[in-house]
């Protein structure tokens, strides 16, 4: 490669660096604002706090702010990832050398962008403000690349009462067909708390007995039990006749 085309191609990539990072200061700035900081800063916030055991302060803001954090809590939820940093990702992934500079910002970019949508994604569902807003967004999660985000959308399909006829197939293929444990077992676990609004889960649940991962198959077991059991219970309240006749006349 001749020396102008290499200041070619470093011209076109710091340029494009650059363009990203103003797109994500633009999109800061552009944020709901709760009690004098931007929602992002205090997820960021949030989220170190829950790892960190320092406090909930962030989680008091978030609460007291209510439907005000809400619309911008779902729009960093709903976040797709930054093009450049997910491109140089799947180059990595893909076996590809990439200079070490790019892939340690590349990663750093992804794993924020992950670590955000997580944490977005459960104080949405915790703050029970309305909720409906949020249940597209948790069945798109239950399809999401990173195991942690599908693991705990798939829990919370059964605490924001999303219909159990729209909850019940996602649930079902996550438990029968993801490839990591985890997501399986919570997806069982969300089944069984749905109780008889799973009954269409059942044969789902039995197959999933069969699970390759003895964990799974344990909180399978228990969710089948729970589901057959409020099924028959419900069905037997319907069976019964009132005693005695209707009066006459």
């Amino acid at each position: 490669m001749t020396s102008s085309r290499i200041r070619t191609v470093l011209v076109v990539a710091v340029g494009t660096l650059l363009a990203c990072g103003s797109a994500s200061i633009g999109l800061l700035t552009a944020e709901p604002r709760l009690e004098g900081r931007t929602v992002r800063s205090w997820l960021r916030k949030y989220e170190a706090e829950c790892c960190f055991s320092r406090g909930n302060q962030a989680w008091g803001v978030f609460h007291r702010s209510g439907t005000n954090a809400l619309p911008g809590l779902i729009s960093i939820f709903d976040e797709k990832p930054p093009g450049l940093a997910h491109a140089i990702v799947s180059r990595r992934r893909n076996g590809r050398y990439v200079p070490n500079r790019l892939e340690s910002w590349a990663s750093q970019k992804e794993y924020l962008w992950s670590s955000d949508r997580y944490w977005a994604m459960l104080l949405c569902a915790d703050l029970g403000v309305e909720a409906r807003a949020v249940h597209a967004l948790l069945i798109a999660a239950c399809r999401d690349s990173d195991t942690s985000v599908r693991r705990d959308a798939a829990r919370l399909l059964s605490n924001v009462e999303v219909p159990p006829e729209v909850a019940v197939p996602v649930l079902s293929q996550l438990m029968l067909h993801d490839g990591y444990y985890e997501v399986r077992s919570m997806a069982a676990y969300s089944l069984g708390q749905l109780g008889p609004g799973a009954q269409a889960a059942i044969p789902a649940l039995r197959q999933a007995t069969n699970d390759s991962y003895e964990g799974t198959r344990d909180w399978v077991r228990k969710a089948l039990e729970r589901v057959e059991n409020a099924s028959a219970a419900t069905k037997e309240r319907s069976d019964v006749t009132p005693l005695g006749s209707p009066p006459k006349g």
